[in-house]
């Protein structure tokens, strides 16, 4: 059977990653695999106990020895709590350096989330003209038909890169909408397509308060390119939405 990680240590957001990596877990028709790497643990051992889910402890520094993890074939998602707030000119947290490394999805956990029992709405955030939406394919087809989940997708734009409208905007609007969905979201149930002008991390921050997402989706970049990642960094120190992190190139 397919495994999420999750990397649990002895701070207090073991339960809430153990909670988040349950509900992915469930979504994914996986089990929950709770990983505490370079020993200790005692709280961490007990917390996963109480969840009654497996326990083990995986020698080495954080980073590499969950990277390494990725390596084994049933491993499908990581689950990682973030025990302070990114900033944006900082390097950030584990969480992050394993997005880089690995080609599984990564769910990162805020400080001050409240996992839910199970995750029924997911909010796909995208930036940019439609060119660069590839990833919702990948994103939409994680989880398994059986999950039931309502997908919103919101995507944003500057009024630089807005797609070229006739006089019957309504009109259009609702054809780009559907056209969008057609080519980056062939067969899945996408309750709505949310189109918005703007900054990126405020409206994705609008949409996260008024939707009330159970996980938010973005993608996370595999490219050294200036300004790589600065849109989910900038998310990251503000949202308590888990945030699901998808690699793109």
């Amino acid at each position: 059977m397919s495994r999420v990680i999750a990397a649990v240590d002895d701070s207090a957001t073991a339960a809430a990653v153990l909670a988040m990596a349950s509900a992915v877990a469930e979504v994914l028709g996986a089990e929950v695999d709770a990983v505490n790497v370079g020993g200790g643990g005692a709280t961490a051992a007990a917390t996963a106990a109480r969840a009654e889910v497996p326990f083990r402890i995986v020698a080495g520094e954080p980073l590499p020895a969950l990277v390494a993890l990725a390596d084994e074939a049933d491993v499908v998602s990581f689950v990682i709590g973030q025990r302070s707030r990114v900033r944006s000119e900082g390097t950030g947290p584990t969480a992050l350096g394993v997005a880089d490394a690995v080609v599984q999805p990564v769910v990162v956990v805020p400080p001050d989330t409240t996992p839910p029992e199970r995750i029924r709405r997911v909010l796909v955030a995208m930036e940019g003209t439609p060119a660069r939406a590839r990833q919702l394919r990948r994103t939409l087809s994680l989880a398994r038909p059986a999950a039931d989940l309502e997908v919103v997708v919101v995507h944003v734009d500057d009024e630089a890169s807005l797609p070229m409208f006739s006089d019957h905007a309504g009109y259009d609007t609702e054809a780009f909408a559907a056209e969008f969905l057609t080519r980056y979201a062939p067969g899945v149930t996408v309750t709505r397509l949310e189109l918005r002008i703007g900054s990126p991390v405020e409206e994705i921050l609008r949409a996260c308060e008024t939707e009330q997402p159970d996980v938010l989706a973005m993608g996370w970049p595999h490219h050294g390119r200036p300004g790589r990642g600065d849109v989910v960094r900038r998310v990251l120190e503000r949202a308590t939405t888990p945030l699901l992190l998808v690699a793109t190139r």
